[in-house]
C-alpha cells in the first residue's frame, strides 16, 4: 500500500486531504461543494441542498421549523464529510491491498504454468525427434507450437497486457492478430523479445521456440524456468501413459481408440511422448510398423480402413465390426504393456 501511494505521488494525498475541510468547517457547507472556483471539488458526503433534504424527510423531526433544518444541515455538513472520507480511504486501501496480493498470487500462478507447460513442450519434443520422417515431423512441430507453445506465449501476453493496464480479449485464446496488437502496445522493452518468441511461435522450429523461450522469458515477465529435473520428468511420462491407456480402456468410439492406442504404442516403442491430434493417426501408425510385429500391424491396419470406411460411408452395419476392431486394438495395446512390465 505504501509504494502504490508513493507511485501517486502528492496528488493523491490531496485526493483524501482533511485540512481544507478542517479550515473552512462551520463556515457553510457550499464552500465545500465549490472550494476554490477552478479548484478540485472535495469527497463529499451530501451536498448542503441534499443533507437539508435528507433531514427534512427524517419522521423524527417533522414537528421542528422548517428555517431549523439549514442551519442543521451546516452544522453538521463538516463532521459528516470528514467521517465519510475517512471510510472511503479505508475502503481505498483495502481495495489496494487486495489489489496488489492478487497481483502477487497472478504471477505465482503464471510462473507455474508456464514452467508446466515448458516442461511438456521439452518432452513433447523429444518425441518428435523420434520421427525420421521430415514431412511428418515438421507438420507435428507446427502441431505442437500450435497447441502447447501458443497456450504458453497466450498466458505470458494476458499477463503482461493486464500488467500494463491494456484492453485484452475475453477468450483465454487469442488469434495472431490479437496477439500483434497487444504486442504493439507494450512498452518497446517488453515488446522486443515477446515479438522474438511471437516469430518463434509462427515458425516450424520447437528448438528455435524453446530457446528463445529460455532466452527472453524472465526479460518479458519476470519468470524464471526451472532446470530439468529428470526423475520429475519421468513420472510425467509415466502418469502420461497411464492417462492415456485410461481413456482407452473406457474408450467406446472407434476413432478416438485408434488415436489413443497409437500415442500409447509410440510411448511403448520409444519412451517418449507425442502431441498429436487425430489427423495424424496414419503418420504415427507408418512409423510404428517397424517397432511392432506384422500382426499387430495387421490388427492396427484392419481397424484403422473400418474407421476410415465408416467416416465415409456411415454405414450402421459396420458397427459391430468396428467394435470388435476396437476391442482387438485394447487387447493387443493391453498385452504389449503387460509383456513390457514382465521385461
Amino acid at each position: 500500500t505504501k509504494s502504490t501511494k508513493k507511485k501517486g505521488g502528492k496528488r493523491k494525498d490531496d485526493d483524501w486531504d482533511d485540512s481544507d475541510d478542517e479550515k473552512k468547517g462551520g463556515k457553510g457547507g457550499k464552500g465545500d461543494s465549490h472550494a476554490g472556483g477552478e479548484g478540485k471539488k472535495d469527497l463529499e458526503f451530501k451536498s448542503m441542498d441534499e443533507l437539508t433534504t435528507a433531514l427534512e424527510n427524517l419522521p423524527m423531526l417533522s414537528d421542528l421549523p422548517e428555517e431549523v433544518f439549514a442551519e442543521l444541515a451546516e452544522h453538521l455538513q463538516a463532521g459528516l464529510n470528514m467521517k465519510y472520507r475517512e471510510m472511503a480511504m479505508t475502503m481505498y486501501q483495502a481495495t489496494l491491498a487486495k489489489s496488489m496480493h492478487n497481483k502477487r498470487k497472478t504471477h505465482s500462478e503464471l510462473q507455474e504454468e508456464v514452467n508446466n507447460e515448458y516442461t511438456s513442450l521439452r518432452l513433447y519434443e523429444r518425441g518428435l525427434a523420434e520421427i525420421k520422417n521430415e514431412t511428418a515431423s515438421g507438420n507435428l512441430a507446427k502441431h505442437l507450437l500450435k497447441t502447447t507453445g501458443s497456450k504458453i506465449v497466450d498466458d505470458v501476453l494476458m499477463y503482461v497486457a493486464e500488467e500494463n493496464m491494456l484492453k485484452i480479449p475475453e477468450s483465454k485464446e487469442l488469434s495472431a492478430n490479437e496477439r500483434l496488437n497487444i504486442i504493439k502496445e507494450l512498452p518497446s522493452t517488453i515488446a522486443e523479445p515477446t515479438m522474438k518468441l511471437n516469430k518463434a511461435l509462427n515458425g516450424s522450429s520447437v528448438e528455435d521456440f524453446i530457446k528463445i523461450l529460455e532466452d527472453e522469458l524472465l526479460t518479458i515477465c519476470d519468470v524464471m524456468l526451472k532446470k530439468q529435473d529428470k526423475k520429475k520428468d519421468r513420472q510425467i511420462l509415466f502418469n502420461h501413459k497411464h492417462e492415456l491407456l485410461d481413456k482407452l480402456k473406457r474408450c467406446e468410439d472407434p476413432a478416438l481408440g485408434l488415436h489413443l492406442a497409437a500415442l500409447v504404442l509410440f510411448q511403448h516403442c520409444t519412451g517418449q511422448i507425442l502431441q498429436a491430434s487425430g489427423k495424424f493417426v496414419p503418420s504415427i501408425l507408418s512409423f510404428l510398423q517397424d517397432h511392432l510385429t506384422s500382426e499387430q500391424n495387421e490388427i492396427l491396419a484392419q481397424h484403422q480402413q473400418m474407421v476410415v470406411k465408416n467416416m465415409k460411408e456411415k454405414d450402421e452395419d459396420l458397427t459391430s465390426e468396428l467394435e470388435d476392431g476396437l476391442n482387438k486394438v485394447k487387447e493387443m495395446v493391453t498385452n504389449i504393456k503387460k509383456h513390457k512390465e514382465e521385461e
